[in-house]
């Protein structure tokens, strides 16, 4: 009991202090800013980055005393055009910069435009980085960067990459043909899929955490 306690005020206490700046989700120190970081997650969980890696972030924040700019990105979901996700993530980094900029200062950062940026990405987001910094037009859009790091980066195919992918693709395909009638073999279908999904995504990220 004591254990659950415990667990369940560290995720309470990961998801204190986070902003929504330009789409975006954003995590600032309680004292001095010395850099920020810009996270990017991995296929399927870099949807919502704040629910699936908000405790992991949160002890970067606090152990380097840097900003956390968490960039949701649809297209690591909803495709399978790393292009066009990696645009994305470009761009909501972009929207959220002078909002950003007006909250640290509001914090006491003077000069936040002129602090040192670094790319954080997990998995498919990891690549998303190196496409955008392999991309000119990109690379200049989305500003100077200090390092990336990439954790856990691959460049294999999907069905490689998530190997609940083609199931999870194939859920999708029976709703919309209308194959399961009721919905309610599709609902637990997709309910066991989600909690697969969040057990494996949950166990890695806290041994990553840890680490």
């Amino acid at each position: 009991r004591k254990a659950k306690e415990d667990a369940e005020e560290e995720d309470e206490d990961a998801d204190a202090g986070w902003l929504q700046l330009g789409g975006c989700d954003v995590l600032l120190p309680a004292g001095p800013c010395v850099g920020v970081v810009h996270f990017v997650g991995g296929a399927l969980v870099g949807v919502a980055p704040q629910s699936a890696y908000g405790s992991f972030l949160a002890r970067i924040s606090t152990a380097a005393s840097v900003a956390v700019v968490a960039t949701p990105c649809d297209g690591l979901s909803s495709g399978l055009d790393h292009w066009a996700a990696a645009s994305e993530v470009m761009m909501r980094w972009c929207a959220a910069q002078e909002e950003l900029h007006v909250a640290m200062r509001a914090r006491g950062v003077l000069a936040p435009e002129a602090l040192p940026v670094l790319g954080c990405g997990h998995s498919l987001g990891a690549k998303l980085l190196v496409l955008l910094g392999a991309d000119e037009q990109l690379a200049d859009a989305l500003g100077p960067r200090c390092a990336n790091v990439l954790v856990s980066y691959n460049n294999f195919a999907a069905a490689r990459s998530i190997p609940l992918l083609q199931q999870a693709l194939s859920l999708r395909d029976g709703v919309q043909r209308g194959d399961f009638g009721s919905g309610v073999p599709a609902v637990s279908g997709a309910l066991e899929l989600g909690a697969r999904l969040g057990a494996g995504a949950g166990a890695g990220l806290v041994s990553l955490g840890d680490s």
